[in-house]
């Protein structure tokens, strides 16, 4: 890595997550290129790993989060200094995903769900932190209604074996990894979201630009996404109670309030998620850190 660096002399490089983030900080050293390093998570490992790198934060030139939340939590913990962490959100091109009634009824129709149908919807892959076991028994507690898991299904059999065990088999249909996911969004009524963490996760954002009302538990960046009851229902995580509650409270609302939710909820994600914004502040931010390097570069020489 630090012999690529050498070769191709990048005037910045950025580094996301673990264990990429390790890794760049000593290329990038050795290299002697400046680092953006950007915390993704509220999550990135144990002791072994904070404490790395905490010792090694004055290898990068800046440090970034992509939530006001990762940058308190766990701003501490891996960095001397944790008030020079930028909050730079994550993006979104909000219109991509405003399909209209038409997509709805043809997906509704490929799919089997009736026009009177209520339908849930969770997006992301099936992996232990998206707890969607606890979904699966959360759905299981209300009458009606369908739900719709959409992502890499790598707990299929398990989440098939729990409904069928619930005696909500046929009420929900596991769709796997799709390419559709605007049209899916459209045909379904709310999103739901189970997590037992997070980070700031685009599925969430991008259900939100659709105009789903959603309900959501309260982890990484999801309050800075739905920062009051208009634009979704915050849970706690890991409260079966408080899950069930959030969703059949959503599902009871009238259609003009979920309506509204909806809407509230995707002009905050247009006003401070768009594409546009948040790459003018990653632009900025990265040809500050360049200049400053070369300014020092300068005064050494």
């Amino acid at each position: 890595m630090a012999r690529h660096l050498r070769a191709v002399r990048p005037d910045v490089v950025v580094s996301l997550m673990i264990p990429a983030d390790p890794v760049a900080r000593i290329a990038a050293a050795i290299a002697k290129v400046p680092l953006v390093s950007s915390l993704r998570n509220e999550r990135v490992g144990g002791r072994a790993v904070t404490s790395y790198l905490r010792l090694t934060d004055g290898l990068a030139a800046s440090l970034t989060a992509n939530t006001d939340k990762i940058k308190s939590v766990l701003g501490p913990r891996v960095s001397a200094r944790p008030e020079r962490i930028e909050v730079v959100r994550n993006a979104i091109v909000t219109a991509s995903f405003k399909a209209g009634p038409e997509a709805r009824q043809s997906v509704r129709t490929a799919l089997g769900l009736t026009d009177d149908a209520f339908v849930w919807v969770a997006v992301g892959a099936q992996r232990p932190q998206k707890n969607y076991l606890g979904l699966l028994r959360a759905f299981a507690a209300l009458e009606g209604g369908r739900l719709l898991i959409v992502g890499e299904a790598y707990q299929g059999d398990e989440l098939k074996d729990l409904a069928q065990e619930l005696g909500i088999g046929d009420r929900v249909l596991q769709l796997g990894r799709r390419a559709d996911i605007p049209e899916i969004l459209a045909a379904s009524d709310a999103f739901v979201m189970a997590s037992h963490h997070e980070g700031l996760p685009n599925a969430l954002m991008e259900a939100m630009a659709a105009g789903l009302p959603v309900v959501a538990t309260d982890v990484g960046g999801i309050g800075d996404l739905l920062p009051a009851a208009t634009h979704g229902l915050l849970v706690k995580a890991g409260d079966h109670d408080a899950l069930v509650a959030g969703m059949r409270e959503l599902g009871a609302m009238p259609d003009e309030a979920r309506k509204a939710m909806g809407l509230c909820a995707q002009a905050h994600i247009r006003d401070n998620y768009e594409l546009e914004s948040v790459l003018n502040h990653w632009e900025s931010l990265l040809k500050r850190v360049a200049g400053e390097h070369r300014s020092k570069r300068n005064k050494a020489a």
